[in-house]
């Protein structure tokens, strides 16, 4: 993964919201608590940005083979007004992108969505 993956809509703070639901249920879903069923993972709240209105992060860390740093990624959404930006992205990634992405959605969308 070389970039952040970002999606920005108006009046999708549900689904965003019932998405990550989605995810917080993985772990019931593999009981063993391993992805692939060999890499051991965790599911916890991710630490909240203050960059919106709305601020939900999902932080999944995975356990790799000996020798290689675990996979940490960050899944979730910041709502600013009607303004909703998803992002998925290794959490690096996504504390340097995210606010360039929401400072660039604002300049673009000002004054063409509400609280925006």
């Amino acid at each position: 993964m070389n970039q952040v993956q970002l999606a920005v809509g108006v009046d999708s703070a549900a689904r965003a919201t019932q998405f990550i639901e989605t995810m917080r249920g993985i772990p019931a879903l593999c009981p063993q608590g391993r992805a692939l069923g060999k890499y051991p993972f965790r599911l916890t709240t991710g630490p909240a940005r203050g960059l919106g209105d709305e601020d939900v992060t999902l932080h999944m860390t995975v356990s790799l083979p000996h020798g290689y740093d675990p996979l940490e990624l960050d899944t979730g959404f910041t709502r600013v007004g009607g303004l909703v930006i998803l992002f998925y992205g290794t959490s690096e990634q996504v504390s340097r992108y995210l606010p360039l992405a929401l400072a660039s959605a604002r300049s673009a969308l000002a004054g063409t969505v509400p609280g925006v």
